[in-house]
């Protein structure tokens, strides 16, 4: 028998939530090592919808710079972005992805448009989810408890934002949203989401 969404989502969650709590109070590496995988499939998610439009991203390019700013950020997270050596690993994945884009595609092969995409996919998943490491190992304030509250009040409020979501879209959702975005949303949903 197929499980219903509803039950799927509370067996994700029941799974997820101790898991990531877990995560986020060790920090380190144990953090690192779960947001470079996380980081790594956001990433590919990235490229797979910047295919749909034509750009043709370098797949494993991005994936090892979204893994690595986030590995990075395991290393030194007390020191911030600035002493992690965040701004040269990121310099250096410009200057190596411009480097394969040509080599591997070619001037013909629209290789800024796959530079472009590569880079910016990269940054947006491995460079915002390294920030999690340095909130929680702020040096202010070593207790983990606290670090592990600034890292999980918006996972909280998303969650918490995407049940009412669900919950009111589905027992009152009329009005789509955005059908062309996403089909699945409605108006009620979301006033339910702000709400929530």
């Amino acid at each position: 028998m197929a499980l219903s969404e509803t039950a799927k989502r509370v067996a994700v969650a029941a799974a997820g939530i101790p898991l990531a709590l877990a995560a986020v109070y060790l920090g380190g590496f144990v953090l690192g090592g779960l947001l470079a995988v996380i980081s790594v499939l956001a990433v590919l998610e990235f490229f797979r919808m910047a295919e749909r439009k034509a750009a043709r991203p370098l797949v494993y390019v991005g994936a090892a710079g979204a893994a690595g700013l986030v590995l990075l950020a395991s290393f030194f997270p007390e020191e911030g972005p600035g002493g992690a050596g965040m701004a040269w690993l990121a310099a250096l994945f410009v200057l190596a992805t411009v480097t394969a884009a040509i080599w591997t595609r070619g001037v013909e092969g629209e290789p800024l448009l796959s530079v472009a995409t590569t880079v910016f996919g990269t940054l947006y998943t491995g460079g915002l989810l390294s920030y999690a490491l340095f909130l929680r190992h702020l040096p202010a304030r070593p207790d983990p408890w606290h670090g592990t509250a600034l890292v999980f009040a918006p996972v909280l409020l998303t969650w918490a934002s995407d049940t009412f979501a669900y919950f009111v879209g589905r027992a009152f959702g009329k009005r789509k949203l955005i059908p062309r975005v996403s089909p699945g949303n409605t108006v009620e949903g979301s006033v339910g989401a702000l709400v929530g």
